[in-house]
């Protein structure tokens, strides 16, 4: 296909071909035969449509050779429902081929290849044989059951390819996607009828058997922390404080201190210029070390937020996803008007991530901890993740906070025993500013015991204590309503957290139990 002639708009062709999967490349026009344009677009991969006669052909040819293959068996679950699928990206990855993130300009999903899905997600890592698991979910947030709707299966090829001699998402796309249509949806009218015909019916029920579909069954979700506004802190465990420290602090660390992440809060200043007798986090920073890159995340004036990895900026121009060392790092795309930027931090052998949202002024952080490996192994100003909030404040060295020594000032010289030094940095500076600049061991923040609440304050805050007290210490509009919907996202994840243990119906007992803890 070549020389076809320029034009502004559509330009239709047809195209002959055999093959079951196409891709196009569109070129300068070619001005001699012995010469190709260098440069090009690609187009995405795609199926080729054949006939309902071919493409029962083709899933049958399929299915042979698929029954000589050993059995697929992907143990790992899937979540229940959405919002566990959005808090979970410690397992899971949004699928690129069906997600919320990348919606068109005319609202329009991707989900091409998953007609009933409005997200689906994918294993970050794949099975010891190279297999992914692909969990899907309806408009409702519920998983979709993949033998009446089409949604998610298990797959053999793991869509990264990743140390299976597999070609990255072209050998998942070849053998378990088009494999899929060719069975369930071009060999029949739709996935929800049942043909005429018993035989394409069994196609499908036959493609499920090898591929199967997907359950939440003894899903166990991952446990949120979070650090947002004036800073309001809760541990991995639920115990919630407020910590107005200005310096960068251990955030979590394992025991052996193989995995660091530090976090810096800095006084605030407002629009005039004035400071105020508080704080906010400004930047992030975390490495596993030896097994990652290191990755810092920090406030910029111009960019919002920039991602560095081992102190070198990361450009998301080509890519929103890039697979560093050890780590993936996804920048998510803003929404309507939105200035900020959001990003997710996924650290898959330790099971650990952060989901980052980043104002002009303030990093909103919530990590997040998967499984029991870690249980109680944790220090830092997030607790020790040992199921229990009550021995969460363990000081530096070891003294613990009792609960009945709940006085702001005591809280803070916790917060403060786990302040770094200058050697133990893993951040990296700007030109002109150094260590020095951000450690402030004499600050004292203002401890307010009354706040008065105006008028403007109810109507941004409702009754969100954190959000009153932002509004109140830092004057900002724009803090208090950030604090505010981070901190509903921040319950919605608890909520599902909770809500996971349950079975997939969602039993009334848990359900209960949860609204009575909070």
């Amino acid at each position: 296909m070549r020389n076809i002639s320029n034009s502004i708009g559509w330009t239709t062709f047809n195209l002959k071909m055999h093959e079951q999967v196409a891709i196009l490349r569109v070129t300068s026009r070619v001005e001699t035969a012995f010469k190709m344009p260098q440069r090009g677009i690609w187009s995405d991969l795609f199926p080729v449509t054949p006939s309902k006669a071919v493409a029962k052909l083709l899933c049958k040819k399929w299915i042979e050779k698929e029954r000589t293959l050993s059995k697929l068996n992907v143990a790992e679950p899937c979540p229940c429902t959405l919002q566990q699928a959005l808090l979970d990206i410690v397992k899971y990855q949004p699928d690129p081929d069906c997600n919320m993130l990348s919606v068109g300009a005319e609202g329009r999903g991707n989900c091409r290849y998953r007609r009933d899905a409005q997200h689906c997600v994918r294993l970050t890592i794949p099975s010891e044989d190279g297999a992914d698991n692909v969990c899907c979910f309806n408009k409702q947030g519920t998983l979709i059951d993949s033998r009446s709707h089409e949604g998610g299966t298990q797959q053999r090829y793991h869509y990264r390819g990743d140390n299976h001699n597999n070609m990255p998402y072209v050998t998942n796309f070849c053998k378990d996607v088009v494999p899929f249509l060719h069975c369930c949806r071009f060999s029949q009218t739709s996935m929800n009828e049942t043909s005429n015909e018993d035989e394409t019916y069994s196609l499908c029920q036959e493609f499920l058997t090898l591929r199967k579909y997907s359950s939440c069954e003894n899903y166990d979700p991952p446990k949120p922390a979070k650090t947002n506004g004036d800073p309001h802190i809760t541990t991995l465990d639920g115990l919630s404080y407020t910590f107005n420290g200005a310096g960068e602090f251990v955030y979590i660390y394992t025991e052996n201190e193989q995995f660091k992440s530090q976090i810096r809060f800095k006084q605030f200043r407002k629009n005039d210029g004035s400071l105020v007798m508080a704080t906010v986090a400004t930047a992030l920073v975390m490495e596993y070390e030896n097994r990652s890159d290191c990755i810092e995340i920090r406030l910029n004036s111009i960019r919002t937020a920039d991602v560095l990895r081992n102190g070198e900026l990361l450009d998301f121009q080509d890519s929103r996803w890039i697979n560093a060392k050890g780590v993936t790092i996804v920048s998510l795309p803003t929404k309507g008007n939105n200035t900020g930027r959001s990003f997710m931090i996924m650290f898959q052998e330790i099971k650990m991530a952060f989901s980052i949202e980043a104002s002009k002024d303030i990093l909103n952080v919530m990590p997040v901890v998967q499984g029991k490996e870690l249980n109680g192994t944790l220090k830092g100003l997030l607790g020790n993740y040992d199921g229990s909030p009550l021995n969460d404040l363990f000081f530096s060295t070891h003294q613990q906070l009792q609960q009945n020594e709940t006085d702001e000032s005591l809280i803070f010289e916790f917060g403060m025993s786990w302040v770094i030094n200058e050697k133990e940095s893993l951040f990296t500076y700007e030109p002109g500013k150094s260590f020095a600049d951000y450690h402030k061991p004499s600050f004292r923040p203002v401890f307010e015991s009354s706040i008065s609440v105006t008028e403007e304050v109810r109507a941004v805050c409702g009754e969100d204590k954190d959000c009153i007290f932002d509004f109140f210490v830092t004057g900002s509009r724009d803090i208090a309503e950030q604090s505010r919907t981070f901190q509903k996202q921040f319950q919605e994840s608890q909520e599902a957290a909770v809500i996971g243990i349950c079975t997939y119906m969602m039993c009334y007992y848990c359900t209960r139990t949860f609204s009575m803890l909070l």
